[in-house]
């Protein structure tokens, strides 16, 4: 018997794809509290208001640590999987929607 998918990045803001995931970016209170989001893999200065999460689809690059697969292997993908969170989709997310964020200097830099 087939199980129901819930969607769980459907208040997500914006969803954008990479290397076969989903990347839902969430803003302070539009973000589901009930929903398994987690903060924002970038971490950093923004990382309080704003928030990722990320439904894997197809992604054999990504590594899982044996036997739980609950995490991931920290390799040369997962740190760019945190550099397409953050500067492609957060920053994507905030210009789009037109939140008024002001973004520290390094924040600003990193964006651009």
């Amino acid at each position: 018997m087939p199980v129901e998918r819930k969607d769980f990045l459907k208040y997500a803001i914006r969803v954008s794809e990479y290397e076969g995931m989903r990347i839902g970016v969430f803003h302070g209170a539009e973000r589901d509290r009930k929903s398994t989001a987690f903060p924002n893999i970038g971490g950093g200065s923004i990382a309080q208001a704003w928030s990722t999460a990320v439904d894997i689809k197809d992604c054999p690059q990504l590594d899982l640590v044996l036997p739980a697969r609950h995490k991931t292997v920290d390799n040369e993908f997962r740190r760019t999987l945190a550099g397409a969170c953050r500067p492609r989709a957060l920053y994507h997310a905030i210009v789009e929607h037109g939140h008024d964020t002001r973004l520290l200097r390094v924040d600003r830099i990193e964006a651009l």
